[in-house]
């Protein structure tokens, strides 16, 4: 299982790279001499870590393995190995630098790794002090997660969905979704169902009123639209004002605050 982000912009170059300025014989010049810091940086990230999660046994620095800057560890946990590597790379003249993480968990994908959650998001808080962006580029633990979570969330919108268009139809029939209250839902229906339909023409014939909800929205719509059955009487002065606000495009605000005061 991979997981890998990117950190960008570090606050103090120092940390990866010294540069010192010296006088050479030699050259008959200032040259300046600069030493890598990284092994030594990435090191203290590493013991820091060791030191905030109790389930590290021992930890196992392996060197620059693969290429100059690119630092690999072996993680022993009570819950199994692991491999990190931080690979730096910087670009034009150290003005601009980027930190590159894999970590490589090798426990089985049928139980959710716990260790492996709180050692990436540990280590990106550690990272975070040093850098100035953190990006996510690979969490195959997180994908998995999702391959779980996603039906399950599927299957309880249309339960909920269903029992939205049982409740409603048999208390106000068939054409409830016509009713004063439900303006909110019908601007977010009508955003998205003609599109649903390009997309899908076999739903043209059926009641789609529903259809494109999510979740959130027909819980919204159960917990807190307001449906008005009776009719709406007004006074002269207040048809008066329907009038004015008719011209001024108004009339929406007005109603919907004389429904609250009924």
């Amino acid at each position: 299982m991979l997981i890998e982000f990117i950190m960008n912009s570090i606050k103090d170059i120092k940390l990866l790279y010294i540069k010192k300025e010296e006088y050479s014989e030699e050259w008959i010049n200032t040259v300046t001499d600069e030493t890598y810091q990284g092994t030594n940086y990435c090191k203290s990230i590493i013991l820091q870590l060791e030191e905030k999660l109790s389930e590290i046994k021992n930890i196992v620095y392996k060197g620059q393995t693969f290429r100059i800057a690119n630092e690999q560890y072996l993680i022993e946990t009570t819950h199994g190995n692991y491999e990190v590597s931080f690979t730096i790379d910087t670009f034009d003249d150290r003005t601009q630098t980027q930190l590159a993480i894999n970590i490589l968990s090798f426990a089985p994908r049928d139980n959710y790794d716990v260790f492996l959650e709180n050692f990436k998001i540990y280590l990106k808080k550690l990272l975070l002090k040093d850098w100035d962006m953190c990006t996510w580029v690979v969490d195959e633990q997180f994908e998995h997660l999702g391959m779980q979570l996603y039906p399950l969330i599927f299957k309880t919108e249309n339960k909920i969905r269903g029992f939205v268009n049982r409740v409603l139809t048999h208390k106000f029939g068939t054409k409830w979704m016509n009713m004063h209250g439900l303006e909110d839902i019908i601007k977010g229906r009508q955003r998205s169902y003609l599109d649903f339909k390009r997309k899908v023409p076999e739903f043209n014939n059926i009641n789609d009123f529903l259809i494109c909800s999510t979740a959130e929205s027909l819980v919204k719509l159960m917990k807190n639209s307001k449906i008005y059955e009776n009719e709406i009487t007004f006074t002269d002065s207040e048809s008066l004002r329907i009038h004015e606000m008719l011209v001024e495009k108004k009339l929406m605000s007005f109603l919907k605050k004389y429904q609250k005061e009924e």
